[in-house]
């Protein structure tokens, strides 16, 4: 009982991230949490929408790209597993020449930008550069 007793007497101190602190200029309700600066990668809603966007554009490049072109894209920039490799790496790996690596990304990532240019996403990226 006495351990009870302690460890609700801890929790009384404890403060909700949501609880309300104040009014701002506007007169909106201010949280802890709307004061406290977050990452993106800790913004649950910005994980998500990364997650459904890479797995778009994978999709896509598995359309675009052959086999091979789309396992050296994926190893060269950490597709799958988020680890970036270099092309002697991918070379190395695939057993053939750090040139050969260089054609194919080139070649794979001109098939890329083209589509990119004719697809959905290009009108979008544009207006969020201006």
């Amino acid at each position: 009982m006495l351990m009870l007793l302690r460890a609700n007497k801890k929790h009384k101190v404890c403060v909700s991230i949501d609880e309300n602190i104040g009014i701002d200029k506007e007169g909106n309700e201010l949280t802890i949490r709307d004061i406290i600066p977050q990452k993106e990668e800790d913004d649950p809603d910005k994980v998500v929408e990364r997650k459904v966007l890479m797995q778009e554009i994978v999709e896509k490049m598995k359309e675009l790209l052959n086999e091979r072109e789309f396992l050296i894209i994926s190893l060269r920039y950490g597709v799958k597993d988020g680890v970036e490799h270099t092309q002697n790496e991918v070379a190395t790996m695939l057993n053939i020449s750090r040139s050969y690596v260089s054609r194919i990304e080139n070649k794979a990532l001109q098939l890329i930008k083209e589509d990119f240019k004719n697809g959905k996403y290009y009108d979008e990226y544009r207006l969020n550069k201006q």
